[in-house]
């Protein structure tokens, strides 16, 4: 019986292999490029301190360090602080919409490459022939 190397199951798959190839590469590529995003966000001190800081009345330095973040809470908190004066409030919903845009950057391509491969396992579950359990059960059920 000849040995099925990785070359020859292309040759054999056809097309519908190159996407099924695709597929995890992009996954890990999203996956990787995600977690990239978070650890350089990881900040969240940066936000506790410009919070201490605007309690005790130092806005002016408050919003300087929470505005040199990367952290998404940090920027929100900056936004808050920068229009004090008026539309704090819409300051900070717009910068948490921005945020949110950016944390599902490319969140769709992995649920679209999810919701494929879903697709072509469900598919070649209902191709292959159904198996019996155990030789016994087979017989039993013929009368055997």
């Amino acid at each position: 019986m000849p040995q099925l190397t990785a070359i020859t199951m292309l040759a054999k798959g056809g097309l519908v292999m190159i996407p099924l190839l695709v597929c995890p590469v992009l996954s890990l590529s999203v996956v990787i490029e995600r977690r990239g995003f978070w650890w350089r966000r990881r900040d969240a001190a940066a936000a506790e301190r410009a919070l201490q800081l605007a309690v005790h009345g130092k806005l002016d330095e408050a919003t300087e360090i929470a505005g040199a973040s990367l952290a998404p809470s940090a920027r929100v908190i900056a936004a808050g602080l920068s229009h004090r004066d008026n539309g704090a409030g819409q300051a900070m919903e717009r910068d948490a919409q921005e945020e949110l845009a950016l944390a599902r950057r490319h969140l769709p391509l992995l649920d679209t490459v999810i919701t494929f491969l879903g697709t072509v396992t469900s598919a070649s579950r209902r191709r292959s022939p159904p198996r019996p359990a155990s030789p016994c059960s087979c017989w039993s059920s013929r009368g055997w």
